[in-house]
C-alpha cells in the first residue's frame, strides 16, 4: 500500500523498469476482408508470372525504350503546339496559328508511327503455338485455382508455364517435320486450350472440405488425381521439348552429313 505521508513520495509505477516484467502487447486484429485480400494476393504470387507474361518477346521489350523516346518527344513537341495554336486564338494571329501546324502535324504522325510499329512488332514475335484467347483463359484458370491449391501444386503449374514458355520461343522458328509433328503441335496447343483448363476446373467442383478425402478408388484423393494429372502433363511437355531440340538441330545435322559427302578421301 503506498504511503501517505508527503515525507515519503510515493508511486504506483515499478521502482526499475528494466527488471520488471512487461505485459505483452495486444494482439493486432485485422478486418477480415483485408485478410482475404491479402490471402488471395499471397496465393497468386505462388503461381509466379502469368503465361502470357512469360511470352512477350524479349525483342519487344528491347524496342521499347528507344520507341519511347521518340513517342515522349512527340507528346511534348504537341503539347507545345497545343499552347501555341491557344495563344493565336486568343491573339487573333494566323501567322502564329500557321507555325504551330507544322509541329502538331510532325508530332501527331510520330505518335502514330509508335503504335503502329508497336502492332506490328508484337504481331509479328507473337508465339504461333498458342492464340491470346487461349493464353488469357489459361492465366484466368490458373488464378482462380489459386486460393485453393498447396504449395506443391502450385510448384508444378509453375513448372508447366515455364515449359510451355520456352516451348513456345523454341517452336516459333521450328516447322513440322519428322521429329515434331503436326500431331505434337495440335497437343501442346490443346494443352493450353483444354487439356490444363479442363484439369482444374474439375478439381475447383469437387467441394473444398473433400478434395483430401478418400473417395475415389484404391484411396486416390481430389488432390492427388490432380497431382498425377499435372505429373502426367509436365511429362508430354518434356517429350515434346526433346523433339522440338531434335527438330531445331536437324540443319545442323543435315550440315553434317553435306560437308562429310564434300570431303575428300
Amino acid at each position: 500500500m503506498p504511503s501517505t505521508d508527503p515525507k515519503h513520495p510515493s508511486s504506483s509505477r515499478p521502482v526499475n523498469l528494466r527488471t520488471t516484467a512487461r505485459s505483452r502487447p495486444k494482439a493486432q486484429t485485422f478486418n477480415p476482408v483485408v485478410q482475404e485480400r491479402l490471402a488471395a494476393k499471397w496465393a497468386k504470387s505462388k503461381l509466379g508470372v502469368p503465361l502470357a507474361e512469360q511470352l512477350q518477346p524479349a525483342t519487344l521489350a528491347g524496342l521499347r525504350p528507344h520507341m519511347s523516346a521518340w513517342f515522349i518527344a512527340g507528346v511534348m513537341v504537341c503539347a507545345a503546339s497545343a499552347i501555341v495554336l491557344f495563344l493565336a486564338w486568343i491573339q487573333q494571329s494566323l501567322r502564329l496559328a500557321l507555325a504551330a501546324v507544322a509541329p502538331l502535324t510532325i508530332s501527331l504522325g510520330l505518335m502514330a508511327w509508335f503504335f503502329r510499329k508497336a502492332h506490328q512488332v508484337d504481331t509479328k514475335l507473337t508465339p504461333v503455338l498458342f492464340d491470346q484467347a487461349s493464353i488469357c483463359a489459361f492465366d484466368q484458370a490458373l488464378e482462380a485455382l489459386s486460393p485453393d491449391i498447396t504449395d506443391a501444386t502450385a510448384a508444378q503449374l509453375t513448372s508447366i508455364k515455364q515449359q510451355l514458355a520456352s516451348l513456345a520461343r523454341l517452336s516459333a522458328n521450328v516447322s513440322v517435320d519428322e521429329n515434331f509433328t503436326l500431331e505434337d503441335r495440335m497437343y501442346l496447343t490443346e494443352l493450353v486450350r483444354r487439356y490444363l483448363p479442363d484439369s482444374l476446373q474439375s478439381y475447383l467442383r469437387v467441394p473444398k472440405e473433400q478434395r483430401t478425402a478418400q473417395i475415389f478408388e484404391q484411396g486416390a484423393t481430389a488432390e492427388s488425381l490432380l497431382t498425377d494429372q499435372l505429373t502426367l502433363l509436365g511429362n508430354e511437355l518434356n517429350k515434346r521439348a526433346l523433339k522440338l531440340t531434335k527438330s531445331s538441330a536437324s540443319k545442323l545435322f543435315d550440315q553434317q552429313r553435306f560437308l562429310a559427302s564434300k570431303s575428300t578421301p
